[in-house]
């Protein structure tokens, strides 16, 4: 038998390729003689750099930022030996990288990202590529915009330094500063969700709790992104805060979206295209997958509900821990 092994990174305590180093080695147990194929797979969130990188090539290059609390931090980015640079945020503004008593959705930030990007956009690459899951923010962008040198005004035309918790303050933002530095380059930013910027499926009432936020919280940060998102809106002449995906890494797709012109596309399929998933599939008698919880979010464009849709093609049976 042929088993194809591809799953996600069971987030907190196994990346991609240690959870499919042990399902290989399960499966190996059951049949000594079957062949087994080893597809470590990402959606966008934690590890799609790597899986990117080795899918087709390519060479980490180091970089310092800030973690989500400001406190410096060395990552890095990832040219592709095809030719666009992959900035995954995770890296610096990550999930892990905090304690669980450091989650706190009003104090982190997002502007650890910027200087990812920065990095990359030094390069002047034709294509820049920014996974943007399993993020600890749920500032609608807004550090990373204050970072890239977007500016802020009150009702009067007045310069602000707006923050999380008074976004009403601000009546207006400038982002041709942001869209002048990024001028000439693609950018394609691949989401494992498909959530809009605010509501009831928004960032926040989604995900925020995950992100530290507490009940009495919700609200309150929901109507700041809405906020956000109807100033985005208004600058860039989109209605980027709708999008399907605008709300993934708490509304960094709705901010880049706005920044770049481009839309939010479901990373899983990128991931696919790379690792050659389906020539793997073709030859394969049983696919294993997982991730470190299935739910309603796994519909969304997570890598399990990616692995499935491809193997159905095949009709191809898909066991998933």
């Amino acid at each position: 038998m042929r088993v194809l092994i591809a799953p996600d990174s069971f987030k907190g305590s196994l990346s991609a390729p240690q959870v499919a180093e042990a399902i290989a080695r399960g499966v190996a147990a059951a049949d000594p003689d079957g062949q087994r194929v080893v597809v470590p797979l990402a959606d966008g969130g934690e590890g799609t750099a790597e899986v990117l990188r080795d899918g087709l090539g390519g060479s980490w290059e180091a970089v310092e930022t800030v973690d989500p609390l400001g406190r410096p931090l060395s990552a890095g980015v990832v040219r592709l030996d095809t030719g666009p640079v992959v900035v995954e945020a995770a890296k610096a503004i990550g999930h892990p990288l905090l304690l669980e008593r450091e989650r706190d959705p009003w104090r982190t930030s997002s502007a650890g990202l910027a200087w990812l990007l920065k990095a990359a956009l030094l390069q002047r690459p034709a294509e820049i590529w920014v996974s943007l899951g399993g993020t600890a923010t749920n500032d609608g962008g807004l550090g990373l915009l204050k970072a890239l040198g977007a500016r802020f005004q009150d009702p009067a035309g007045r310069p602000l330094d707006p923050v999380l918790g008074r976004l009403e303050e601000v009546a207006g933002i400038d982002l041709k500063p942001v869209q002048k530095a990024l001028e000439g380059i693609r950018f394609k930013i691949l989401v494992d969700v498909d959530n809009p910027l605010a509501g009831p499926r928004g960032a926040t009432y989604t995900f925020g709790p995950q992100k530290g936020a507490r009940p009495q919280d919700l609200e309150a940060l929901d109507r700041e992104l809405a906020h956000l998102g109807r100033l985005l809106e208004q600058a860039c002449g989109r209605p980027v805060a709708e999008l399907a995906g605008a709300g993934a890494a708490g509304g960094l797709g709705a901010a880049l979206a706005a920044v770049s012109g481009a839309a939010p596309v479901y990373g899983i399929e990128a991931v696919l295209a790379a690792a050659d998933f389906d020539v793997k599939a073709r030859d394969a008698d049983l696919v294993f997958t997982g991730e470190g919880r299935v739910d309603g979010q796994t519909l969304a464009g997570k890598v399990v509900m990616g692995v499935a849709r491809r193997a159905q093609r095949y009709r191809l049976p898909v066991i998933c821990l």
